[in-house]
């Protein structure tokens, strides 16, 4: 019986948070720079985006749009830096962008306003926020104007409905806090402070360091009273301490060895640190004697922490680890953790509903009933092996589905198997097969089959409960299987292999392919039937008989890579193709190609407009088709009409990152690096350029770790932007 083709209106699309905003959103927390503490459940992170958790761990909910790093160059992207709640309704966050970044609610976290002082800069960097009341309050970091930067702290008296200059400094600023008596410090630079005792009125600098040696960056400052105060560099072997209130401040030898950016200190003496010193020496540190001596609490092997962990007291503590990719939090001051990881590989929703799931590397899974906010599963197998990995899953409801997963057999040895669960992803009962099952689909909750290693194919007629072989005709590994109905299907594989069944799969036909120059057939599909696409190691094929004859279609510009094709239909003629962690859309049949988004794992299209994709740091959204991550056309061309210049990549980095810039004429091109105190530590370019797009790499493995700016100068125009080095 041939399937009905149903066109459903998901109304249910109305309802989720971003409404037809502009790029791809984290719907996952990614890169977090700072938490708070918003009630005894909540939490509320910052970083590219804001996300809600309600249990303080397992499940977020992304409320304000972050930003693709790719994309950096839109002019609308934020990364927020900080975040504080002076009431459990009222916060304010800051970040960084080409304008000035302060963004507060009145909902407690759920909704955000982004605030507009007006001010001349050409750009902005706010480090930290604080404030006393709902209404007084100030922000720190530094602005730039005709080619200088120079230290900022702002501040308002009437709920950021209005800001003022209180100071500026030769010094970028870092942090501020706030003693008992609204005593005010601020850092930055190396050791340098400011300090106001009549609520950021008048302000007094000072230097922590009576000496002439320097020892780094100061990051953090915090007060436990009005005396009693730590100062933070980067160098984590230096802690500057005092105990009258900074009148004189102590220069303590930690004995630890490496980089640290952040501390937090208690009033029964209790200090915490994270060090980043690449393989040695990594991991958590903590003082019972305000910061005297210091003893290892866990050691973490190529750790690169956030900037900003938080701990909400002494025991209960929340920070980054890998950087997007993970996080651990802890709930005795590190004697024990729980870890979570967020990214991502497959993803799958159920047909015309909001129910998604996400596979992580590793147990944890990552489940949505809502489309928007996503629930931490950490699964496990009914027999207690250990999951490593979960993928190709396919789900009949919100509990019942399949998965093709990994489990550990032992420390060195794993298995690929078939997997059932009956509870939403939280436990999986493993199918016994032979050989290694690659790939599974089902048509409906009765028929199903799989396919693998030396040609399998098994087909369950009871909805998974029982599997029986079928006869395929060869012993290469089959890569992909797909069913138009019951009868009609075709799976595909190594050694060119295409396969199709008309009987459902009783017998299958091997198609010749004498023209075809793939290695492997890698992914089928077919919409109503008879148009049938199929990409494989080195082409894009398309019959229009259901598989018995093909043409080749041409590919997407620059595409490139062995591994990790996909094609998804959403019609006969509108496609979505996955070329090497790289998306591309066409509505024309594959005549032509759009890039979609870059280092994607997969994607899944509810709408046209409505996708989800999944990437190392988690899941990401779009409510407009993605249109903002679409291949600039000129670009794809070598047609420049206008200066550009691109976020790094990676970043966060370490040692090595990229930057492209893009040149409409002959101009002659200067592309110089910044320290945070805005001295020149490298020139990348410095020449006439000729019309074009460049790509230039920065080796900055004979610098400390910490931010960085970039800055290109071509005629008259002149663009700054900012990386950050973690080693």
């Amino acid at each position: 019986m041939k399937r009905e083709i149903k066109v459903t209106i998901i109304l249910l699309l109305n309802l989720l948070f971003l409404n037809a905003q502009e790029g791809w959103y984290y719907q996952t927390p990614n890169n977090i720079r700072d938490v708070a503490f918003v009630t005894e459940n909540k939490i509320v992170a910052v970083g590219q985006g804001i996300w809600i958790s309600t249990d303080i761990e397992k499940n977020w909910e992304g409320i304000y749009p972050g930003y693709d790093q790719a994309m950096d160059m839109l002019g609308t992207n934020k990364w927020l830096e900080a975040v504080d709640f002076p009431s459990t309704s009222i916060g304010y966050a800051v970040g960084n962008g080409p304008k000035t970044v302060i963004l507060k609610t009145t909902t407690g976290g759920s909704s955000w306003k982004e605030l507009n002082p007006s001010f001349p800069w050409q750009a902005s960097e706010l480090h930290d926020v604080k404030f006393i009341d709902i209404n007084t309050g100030f922000a720190v970091g530094g602005t730039f104007l005709n080619g200088n930067w120079k230290g900022t702290i702002l501040k308002t008296t009437n709920g950021g409905s209005d800001w003022t200059v209180a100071h500026e400094s030769s010094i970028f600023f870092q942090s501020i806090d706030i003693t008992p008596n609204n005593t005010i410090w601020a850092c930055g630079g190396t050791h340098y402070l400011a300090k106001s005792t009549d609520l950021g009125n008048t302000w007094t600098e000072s230097n922590a360091n009576s000496g002439s040696e320097t020892y780094g960056i100061s990051y953090k400052i915090k007060f436990i009273d009005d005396d009693r105060g730590l100062l933070h560099i980067g160098n984590a072997n230096k802690l500057f301490r005092t105990t009258n209130g900074g009148s004189n401040w102590e220069l303590l030898e930690t004995g630890l060895d490496g980089n640290s950016v952040n501390i937090e200190y208690f009033s029964d003496g209790t200090v915490y640190t994270v060090l980043q010193n690449g393989l040695a020496h990594s991991g958590f540190y903590k003082s019972t004697n305000h910061g005297t001596t210091w003893t290892t609490v866990k050691y973490v092997e190529d750790i690169y922490f956030n900037l900003k962990f938080l701990f909400k007291d002494k025991n209960f503590g929340f920070f980054n680890i890998n950087s997007a990719n993970k996080f651990i939090t802890t709930k005795d001051g590190g004697l024990t953790y729980n870890d979570f990881n967020i990214s991502t590989d497959f993803l799958y929703f159920k047909e015309n509903t909001l129910y998604g799931w996400a596979s992580s590397y590793g147990k944890h899974l990552l489940r949505t009933t809502n489309g928007k906010t996503w629930n931490i599963i950490e699964s496990s197998t009914t027999t207690g092996k250990e999951i490593y990995s979960i993928k190709g899953m396919q789900f009949f409801d919100e509990n019942n589905g399949f998965a093709i997963g990994v489990i550990k057999l032992s420390d060195v040895s794993t298995q690929q198997v078939l997997m059932g669960t009956n509870d939403g992803g939280i436990t999986w009962e493993v199918k016994e097969l032979p050989y290694g099952p690659v790939a599974i689909h089902f048509v409906d909750e009765t028929y199903g089959w799989v396919v693998g290693a030396l040609g399998m194919i098994y087909k369950t007629l009871d909805g998974g409960a029982t599997w029986g072989p079928q006869t395929s005709g060869t012993s290469e590994m089959l890569l992909d299987v797909f069913f138009y109905d019951e009868m009609l299907g075709w799976a595909v594989g190594e050694g060119n292999t295409l396969l199709k069944t008309e009987n459902g799969g009783l017998l299958w036909n091997k198609i010749d392919l004498p023209n075809f120059t793939n290695y492997a057939n890698i992914s089928i599909s077919s919409y109503s039937g008879e148009i049938c696409y199929m990409v494989g190691t080195d082409g894009i094929y398309k019959s229009a008989d259901a598989g018995d004859t093909w043409i080749s279609l041409n590919k997407p510009a620059n595409t490139t890579g062995y591994y990790n094709q996909k094609i998804i239909m959403v019609s006969d003629t509108e496609l979505y193709l996955l070329f090497y962690d790289t998306f591309y859309h066409s509505n024309d049949g594959g005549g032509t190609w759009k890039l979609v988004k870059k280092d994607a794992h997969y994607i899944y299209p509810q709408t046209h407009e409505n996708i989800w994709a999944t990437y190392a740091g988690g899941i990401i959204y779009t409510s407009n088709s993605g249109v903002v991550s679409v291949e600039d056309e000129s670009k794809q061309t070598n047609i420049v009409s206008d200066f550009k210049l691109f976020q790094n990549y990676p970043n966060p980095f370490n040692p090595t990152t990229s930057i492209e810039y893009s040149v409409p004429s002959n101009e002659n091109v200067t592309l110089k690096v910044f320290d945070i105190l805005g001295r020149e530590v490298a020139t990348l370019v410095n020449q006439q350029m000729n019309p074009g797009n460049y790509k230039v790499q920065f080796d900055a493995s004979q610098l400390v770790s910490g931010v960085y700016f970039y800055r290109i100068s071509a005629g008259n125009y002149n663009k700054t932007m900012k990386m950050l080095l973690l080693k």
